[in-house]
C-alpha cells in the first residue's frame, strides 16, 4: 500500500505594483523569476564570506538584479519615465517582497 502525504502548497506573493511620485511601476512579478536566479548564481561566489569580499559580492549581486529589474521586468513605457537612478530606489522595495536574499 502506498503512503499518502499532504503538504500545503507555498503561499503565492502577488504582483506588485510600486507607487512611484506620479508613476505606477508595474505590474512586477511577486515571484523571484527562475531566470534572475540563474543570473545571480553565475556571479562568482567568494572564497570568504566575510569582510570586503562579501561586500563585493553583494554588490554584484544588487547589480545584476538591478539591471534584470529594469531590462526585463519594468515595462518599456515605463521604463522611458525613469532613471538608473530610479531604479535603485525601486529595487529593494522589489527584492523585500519577493523575498530576494532571505533564506
Amino acid at each position: 500500500m502506498a503512503k499518502t502525504v499532504d503538504i500545503t502548497p507555498a503561499e503565492k506573493r502577488e504582483d506588485l505594483v510600486i507607487n512611484y511620485g506620479d508613476l505606477k511601476i508595474g505590474p512586477l512579478p511577486g515571484e523571484v523569476p527562475s531566470e534572475l536566479l540563474e543570473i545571480i548564481d553565475a556571479v562568482p561566489q567568494p572564497k570568504v564570506r566575510a569582510g570586503k569580499q562579501l561586500e563585493e559580492y553583494n554588490s554584484a549581486v544588487g547589480q545584476v538584479t538591478a539591471a534584470y529589474l529594469w531590462r526585463t521586468l519594468i515595462p518599456e513605457g515605463q521604463r522611458k519615465k525613469l532613471s538608473l537612478k530610479d531604479v535603485n530606489a525601486i529595487l529593494p522595495v522589489w527584492t523585500e517582497h519577493v523575498g530576494l536574499g532571505k533564506d
